[in-house]
């Protein structure tokens, strides 16, 4: 993705198709800047916020990840500013990285009920080796099983930042009301709309 510095002012940078931002970090003193917005888009769909890329500013190349995004408020599918963070090859990172359930439909096909418990988990990582969300096999879980977060396969280099006793996800019976239930439910609103 290029960059470039920006000068003008925010609307009219805006209104001229590009979305302002700011680069800092390793080896670089802050500065404002500016990409096309559509490159933007494309680039923060494919990485979000956990996979580092490269970027060139003043003809020079830059390793860099997205630390923050701003969307429109009114349309969330706008990002109005952006900031990126600079990084040498030799550093780690902190991001909370997507959960990604495999084969949920599975288990829902049996008539089990499926609780993603927590949709992120913390990790620590090489900037290189970012990914964009972390996969957690679920096709073999039945009724009563979970996942904590030290029983997911976790990458190589990846260290989590978590307690690792933490659910991650959870498996449980459909709750099935008795026909007692029922008619005790059905007496109950009788007797209110007599009272009524």
């Amino acid at each position: 993705m290029k960059i470039e510095k920006r000068n003008d002012d925010l609307s009219v940078i805006r209104d001229a198709g590009f979305v302002p931002g700011v680069i800092y970090g390793h080896n670089i003193e802050s500065t404002k800047i500016q990409t096309v917005g559509k490159d933007l888009l494309k680039k923060y769909y494919k990485n979000g916020l956990t996979m580092s890329f490269e970027v060139e500013l003043d003809n020079e190349t830059h390793i860099v990840f997205f630390k923050e995004i701003q969307k429109d408020p009114m349309n969330p599918k706008n990002i109005i500013h952006f900031d990126l963070m600079k990084v040498s090859t030799d550093d780690v990172m902190t991001a909370s990285i997507p959960v990604h359930l495999i084969g949920r439909d599975e288990v829902e096909k049996k008539g089990l009920i499926v609780q993603l418990l927590s949709d992120t988990l913390d990790f620590e990582f090489p900037v290189t080796k970012g990914i964009s969300s972390i996969s957690v096999d679920i096709s073999t879980l039945e009724g009563g099983d979970s996942i904590s977060a030290d029983a997911i396969e976790i990458p190589e280099g990846f260290e989590l930042q978590e307690d690792p006793n933490k659910l991650i996800v959870n498996v449980t019976y459909p709750t099935i009301e008795t026909e007692e239930e029922e008619e005790e439910e059905e007496v109950l609103e009788e007797t209110i709309e007599e009272e009524e």
